[in-house]
């Protein structure tokens, strides 16, 4: 009974390492290059800020991003009613929607500081990095944190969220 069961798993190893041999050989060359236009850039920040923001007032964030991870403020506005919440009593800073906008992440699970440390774009996308805590977190009760960074718009057609692309208007 042993005999067989060796011989089967030789067998089957034998049969992958022979087929992965065989497709590595004979298939398609893919240059990974054919898939990408441009290198990453880093998109430098031109200013940034966190805080602790109510969850009864993330309906301030733009329509469609009050319940997402990562997003963006394009206009002075919203800006504004985001900024008196998340800083209140403190001067609005000043920011040129024409030449920039605020992209912004925040909690949506459990409690922990939000603060973007790094945007890069690639073929008019934006991906946000933020950096995250290794410390234990809470639940989100009446708070989340939120970071807000200040980005050029140039170049810039989509922000990459974890499941979906939100256009830049």
């Amino acid at each position: 009974m042993k005999k067989n069961v060796l011989r089967m798993v030789i067998v089957f190893c034998s049969l992958v390492l022979l087929s992965s041999d065989a497709f590595a050989k004979g298939g398609t060359k893919i240059n990974l290059r054919d898939f990408q236009s441009e290198k990453p850039n880093h998109r430098p920040i031109l200013q940034k800020w966190m805080g602790d923001y109510p969850v009864a007032q993330l309906d301030r964030l733009p329509v469609g991003q009050s319940q997402a991870r990562l997003g963006y403020i394009g206009d002075a506005e919203t800006f504004a009613s985001v900024w008196q919440v998340l800083k209140p009593g403190t001067a609005l800073p000043q920011v040129d929607f024409n030449k920039t906008l605020v992209v912004f992440v925040r909690n949506v699970k459990i409690y922990h500081p939000a603060l973007i440390e790094k945007v890069t774009l690639k073929d008019g996308v934006a991906e946000i990095v933020a950096a995250e805590p290794l410390t234990p977190a809470e639940p989100i009760e009446d708070r989340v944190a939120l970071g807000l960074a200040v980005i050029s718009r140039e170049g810039l057609k989509f922000i990459h969220t974890d499941n979906d692309l939100i256009p830049v208007r």
